[in-house]
């Protein structure tokens, strides 16, 4: 079993719920009380950059 990479039946054994607030933050409450509870915020690691702008690129084809 590699912890690193939980299969999805660990993961419902273990996890209560996940809570998300209009905060974006994050907190992961586990079954059993065997794993404290988690809370951290949300950021967006995978911000796609756009060279052309919000529009895009047919703004600049008119």
């Amino acid at each position: 079993m590699d912890l690193n990479r939980p299969r999805k039946e660990l993961i419902h054994t273990l996890v209560d719920k996940i809570v998300i607030d209009k905060n974006r933050i994050i907190t992961i409450k586990y079954k059993y009380g065997v794993i404290p509870d988690c809370t951290f915020e949300y950021q967006n690691l995978n911000l796609a950059r756009n060279p052309y702008g919000r529009k895009g690129k047919n703004q600049y084809n008119k």
